[in-house]
């Protein structure tokens, strides 16, 4: 998982499966950012093809804890099937994709 940062931005880029065990290492990340002060968090999908129930989980719990730090959580590169996974879900109006 690469993770750039720019200013008070961090760009994060998910791996093309985003499935659960990759879960722990993107929390950790954010978390550990969002303690630094950073403000923007951005979730680059430009290479996913693939994210499972549990990843979704992650990206809610991700964006309750980012609200909370008054940081701000986006999306790039949303594929047609990552939208319509989070469609599926009820979330596709709930993150600020790019």
């Amino acid at each position: 998982m690469e993770i750039i940062q720019h200013d008070s931005t961090i760009e994060i880029k998910i791996p093309k499966k985003f499935l659960g065990v990759n879960c722990n290492e993107l929390h950790r990340a954010i978390d550990e950012n969002l303690n630094r002060g950073i403000s923007k968090v951005c979730l680059d999908f430009m290479e996913t093809n693939f994210i499972d129930s549990e990843a979704i989980s992650t990206l809610i719990g991700i964006f309750k804890e980012a609200t909370s730090k008054n940081a701000l959580l986006t999306f790039k590169n949303v594929n047609e099937y990552i939208y319509w996974m989070l469609e599926v879900a009820g979330f596709e109006n709930f993150f600020t994709i790019e």
